[in-house]
């Protein structure tokens, strides 16, 4: 599903009831242009209908079941992009700033997925259009069109989500710093205190800050990290908590409490063959 050298896939269906596997390393957004019905994302049942926009992490299930009365030759009409997770991580990189709040749902929160709805000016699917027509045209610069068109609605789509609900984000610039320091760092094994003392408070202060255990954000990212090797390459998993300077037993247990699963079983179901 590669265009290129831009790991993003872009299509335009009109389907009855529609199922996309969990089996997919690829962030999926769908666009309601015609419909209504729900959506049912790991055994989580949504109503949907025109102009809603779902965001969804990789290997979780999608389902749409149409609730349209009228008999036609389809249920739904969808905008989806599939796009790979490091797709604009190096962007997030250089960006970080104006990037966080993505950067957290892709890579901190393990939150699969999100839903959030158009505005009357259509302007979400106004960007959903622009990139189709960059996808299916060759034109010059085409790449970074789809680059820069990516960049400016996603942030679009994460504003419109319900951050008091939720709580998914925080405007808190000690959090970002933080985060951003704990993903630079990952490698180095740092303990809560190091990381606190970096950023020039005391380990109880983050923590009440962070509303959790310091280590809980290290050892997500910890977790994330391994997900993404078991799924894609081949190295024996007894050489992966080197990654991070840490013990397999440890790595073990962290894994098993995110996940439910072990290692083993991890990449058992979700290898890349």
């Amino acid at each position: 599903m590669k265009t290129k050298d831009v790991a993003l896939y872009i299509e335009h269906k009109w389907v009855k009831n529609y199922t996309i596997p969990a089996n997919r390393s690829y962030i999926l957004m769908a666009y309601i242009v015609y419909g209504q019905g729900i959506v049912e994302i790991e055994n989580r049942k949504t109503d949907v209908k025109e102009k809603d926009i779902f965001v969804v992490n990789p290997n979780t299930s999608v389902k749409f079941i149409s609730k349209n009365s009228q008999k036609e030759n389809y249920d739904f009409e969808i905008h989806y992009l599939l796009f790979e997770k490091d797709f604009l991580r190096g962007e997030w990189e250089r960006y970080a700033d104006e990037f966080i709040e993505l950067e957290r749902f892709f890579y901190y929160d393990g939150k699969n997925y999100i839903v959030v709805r158009d505005n009357d000016k259509n302007e979400i699917r106004n960007y959903i259009v622009r990139l189709t027509n960059e996808y299916y045209e060759d034109a010059p610069a085409r790449n970074s069109a789809l680059l820069g068109n990516m960049l400016a609605m996603l942030p679009i789509i994460f504003r419109r989500y319900n951050v008091e609900e939720d709580q998914l984000f925080s405007k808190n610039t000690l959090v970002d710093q933080t985060i951003r320091q704990i993903r630079n760092t990952i490698y180095q094994n740092l303990k809560p205190s190091e990381i606190a003392a970096r950023r020039f408070v005391t380990v109880d202060h983050l923590g009440r800050v962070f509303k959790q255990d310091g280590y809980d954000c290290i050892n997500s990212l910890r977790v994330e990290i391994t997900k993404d090797i078991l799924e894609n390459t081949d190295r024996p998993i007894e050489h992966i908590p080197m990654v991070f300077n840490i013990k397999l037993k440890y790595l073990q247990q962290i894994f098993k409490r995110y996940t439910g699963m072990s290692m083993r079983e991890y990449r058992s179901k979700y290898h890349y063959r």
